[in-house]
């Protein structure tokens, strides 16, 4: 899966990706920073549908997956699973949690604000790398390099970038 990945990274033309349902165990969450990281890329967020276990087992219901054992067995191997993962992204201050008990078009409202806002801390992390290669070339002079960033970046934006 990690070549595969690594493989489709390289020969993207996009700037950023987005993946859906992807890692799904610690070491696929290691292994993708690691990727990204040997491609000059960074994770900016990471959002996790918080949905109690009694919506999951009614949602896989419609989708063929009747038996009760066997959704218990699944949703047991994904907590088994997911629960590293989790504690990774917010260890990190990745994970950004969307109430995915709600209906459908709520949900997609909330994550596309979280999709947004990560886009936003990408911009104001790429703005503040330019401003910093900008000011710290030339001849050691007094004299500042124009500013490349329009509006203040704030120190809690900063750490995060």
């Amino acid at each position: 899966m990690s070549d595969l990945l690594d493989k489709s990274i390289k020969n993207t033309k996009r700037k950023r990706v987005l993946l859906d349902g992807f890692p799904k165990t610690l070491n696929q969450a290691e292994n993708l920073e690691t990727i990204l990281s040997g491609r000059g890329k960074k994770l900016y967020a990471v959002i996790c549908l918080d949905v109690l276990e009694d919506k999951l087992k009614e949602r896989m219901g419609t989708k063929g997956m009747t038996n009760k054992e066997t959704a218990t067995k699944a949703l047991d191997e994904f907590y088994k699973n997911m629960g590293p993962v989790i504690t990774h992204f917010e260890t990190k201050k990745l994970l950004r949690k969307v109430d995915g008990n709600q209906d459908i078009d709520t949900v997609w409202e909330l994550v596309d604000k979280e999709v947004s806002d990560a886009m936003d801390k990408y911009k104001l992390c790429k703005k503040k790398r330019l401003q910093q290669e900008m000011n710290s070339e030339g001849d050691g002079r007094e004299e500042a390099l124009p500013k490349v960033v329009d509006e203040p970046i704030n120190e809690g934006d900063q750490k995060d970038c």
